[in-house]
């Protein structure tokens, strides 16, 4: 059987319970990853964004391109902030809301190719 996370932060998740050894555990099954813009800093779905976004130079107006964890009044939040330390960052922020490893990895490698970090 298949249930559905309720938690917010999981809610695209689906698993099932499995026994393994005789213990209980949450297979997880597929991860439903939110439609539509992502952050080009760190890759979070905007559409998550508790903010609607990061704010532009006037301090009024969303980025389309930022999200509000990472972009304010049109500077970076962490201006002098590595790629490598943009994955660290995001790394935990996913495994303290309790993603699946293979959808973490996922996450992580999306990391270089998001606009802030083009060479």
């Amino acid at each position: 059987m298949q249930y559905k996370c309720r938690k917010p932060a999981l809610s695209g998740f689906r698993f099932s319970i499995v026994e393994i050894n005789g213990a209980l555990s949450a297979v997880w099954l597929v991860q439903a990853i939110p439609r539509g813009p992502k952050c080009q800093s760190c890759g979070m779905p905007m559409s998550t964004d508790e903010d609607g976004g990061g704010t532009e130079m006037d301090g009024v107006t969303r980025s389309i391109e930022y999200c509000s964890r990472c972009y304010k009044d049109g500077v970076f939040r962490e201006p002098e902030l590595t790629v490598d330390e943009m994955i660290e960052k995001t790394q935990q922020r996913l495994r303290s809301m309790g993603m699946p490893e293979p959808v973490i990895e996922k996450n992580l490698m999306a990391i270089y190719s998001l606009e802030r970090w083009k060479d």
